[in-house]
């Protein structure tokens, strides 16, 4: 459907759009932000179960320690030598076997190296370092340094290094009563290391699922919260496509796809009107247009007769200059109406006195009044002043007084007032006709729009004069209404904003 031979609108390039899906940007959206927070949670729980268990064998590491510490110190109280180590390196610590977490310590009290124990090593040294007892390693192999050694004499050492490839938990601590002896006891980190793994695993396992779960249920909601709007959507484009108009079916939630609805139902309605009016509008000026030029193609060849007197063709001339000024008057309205429609500026305010404008536009009719034998009335104080555009003005005068005239009786009388009312400066101007018929006075400003259809063609009234004095009273911030005043002829009310400085005074 094209109006001024422009699109409207293209129902195929709705359609057609490559664009991603909303429902799709949703699922992905929700999706993605679902891994992040497992992500983030699994590293959180993970570290704090990492930190739970190692926490939990450096309490078993201590107490093996107070344990082993308590054994040598009592070994050394009976003059035993501490020979209950065993120096030689357990195979499956020197092997290549790399699954073995843990060995049993023979040589060590049975509530230190208890079955399934992760002890894996343990030394005796001084404070300065040197091996004293040593088992799971040689002794030339220190589990801690130097500096170490030294500080374990003084409070606990805790720190982690590979033993044989694998992962050992050591912990100093000094022996009491020893004279500074330090008792160091290692146990693997395998096994937890192992744990850890399962539990990533199960977790990423979870977490894959987890995310495909949330993309569908996004997915799911997103289509059923948008399923309203794709109607909505086909309901539009059947309207365009069909020519068919109507209002949408608006969902029964109240929420804010219902008001989408009910916007985009209120948008249709007026678009139609807007259509309907403008397609008139053009209906109605070529109408207009038609029949003075109709009329004056006629007298154009009514004047090339040969039989026409001099007389004859003077008037046909001079009625073909009536009916072009009449074109020209037609043509000038449509476009101040087309001006105002786009939303132009048809006015520029200015202060001005309103009494003098008013003046001048009576006398514009002097002529045509005295014609007629109808007077005009003024009454309006010098002292009114407003923001008006004096042009736009004198053709909102110049459209009442001529409907007045053709209106008014002989011997008749069109009164002006204008004076302040309030926080307004309201201009009336009423005659002595016949005044407006009841049903018209809601149409009286409506375009093309006549009291009397034939009387007010023929005196060549376009239907046009209120249009456009609404349009300009408008476009200086006014209002206009229209009535019959107190004698039963036809009033027409205009209201301007008083200016700000009066109202202060």
């Amino acid at each position: 459907m094209k109006l001024y031979g422009e699109s409207v609108i293209d129902s195929k390039t709705i359609a057609d759009r490559d664009t991603v899906p909303i429902k799709l940007r949703l699922a992905i959206l929700f999706s993605f932000v679902t891994a992040v927070i497992l992500i983030v949670g699994s590293v959180l729980f993970l570290h704090q179960v990492s930190y739970g268990l190692k926490s939990s064998l450096i309490t078993e590491l201590r107490a093996k320690g107070y344990i082993l510490g308590q054994n040598v110190s009592g070994s050394q109280q009976s003059g035993q030598t501490g020979t209950s180590f065993s120096q030689e390196v357990p195979p499956n610590l020197n092997s290549s076997d790399t699954n073995s977490s843990t060995v049993q310590l023979p040589g060590l009290p049975f509530s230190v190296a208890a079955p399934n124990s992760t002890i894996t090593a343990a030394q005796i040294l001084t404070k300065d370092g040197i091996v004293l007892e040593s088992y799971g390693v040689p002794a030339s192999t220190l589990l801690i340094g130097a500096s170490q050694s030294r500080s374990a004499a003084i409070h606990e050492v805790i720190t982690t290094k590979y033993l044989y490839k694998n992962p050992t938990l050591f912990l100093a601590v000094s022996i009491p009563g020893s004279g500074g002896e330090v008792a160091v006891i290692g146990a693997s980190l395998r096994n937890i290391d192992s744990r850890i793994e399962g539990i990533e695993v199960e977790l990423g396992l979870f977490g894959i699922l987890l995310v495909l779960v949330a993309g569908l249920v996004a997915w799911a909601l997103s289509g059923a919260a948008l399923a309203p709007v794709s109607k909505m959507r086909q309901q539009v484009e059947e309207i365009f496509t069909l020519g068919q108009w109507g209002s949408l079916e608006i969902p029964k939630t109240k929420d804010e796809v219902a008001n989408l609805a009910r916007t985009l139902s209120d948008l249709l309605r007026r678009l139609e009107e807007s259509i309907s009016v403008q397609r008139g509008f053009i209906t109605v000026a070529g109408h207009e247009l038609r029949t003075p030029l109709a009329i004056l193609k006629g007298e154009l060849e009514l004047a090339q007769k040969s039989n026409r007197t001099e007389t004859e063709l003077r008037h046909a001339l001079a009625e073909a200059l009536e009916d072009t000024e009449r074109i020209i008057r037609l043509s000038e309205h449509l476009l101040l109406l087309a001006r105002t429609d786009e939303g132009a500026a048809i006015a520029t305010l200015e202060t001005k006195e309103i009494s003098p404008i008013l003046a001048r536009s009576t006398d514009d009719f002097a002529n045509l009044a005295k014609e007629q034998c109808v007077s005009f009335v003024l009454d309006c104080d010098k002292s009114v002043i407003c923001e008006v555009d004096e042009s736009a003005l004198r053709q909102i005068m110049a459209n009442l007084l001529g409907n007045s005239l053709r209106h008014s009786p002989f011997g008749a009388a069109i009164h002006i007032t204008c004076e302040y009312q309030s926080d307004s400066v309201v201009l009336v101007v009423e005659d002595q006709g016949s005044g407006f018929p009841i049903d018209f006075i809601p149409l009286a400003f409506e375009r093309f729009s006549r009291a009397n259809e034939h009387r007010d063609r023929a005196s060549g009234g376009s239907g046009l004069g209120l249009a456009i004095v609404k349009s300009l009273v408008e476009a200086m911030n006014g209002r206009v209404t229209a009535s019959n005043g107190p004698s039963g002829g036809a009033q027409v009310t205009i209201r301007f904003p008083m200016p700000d400085f009066i109202k202060g005074n």
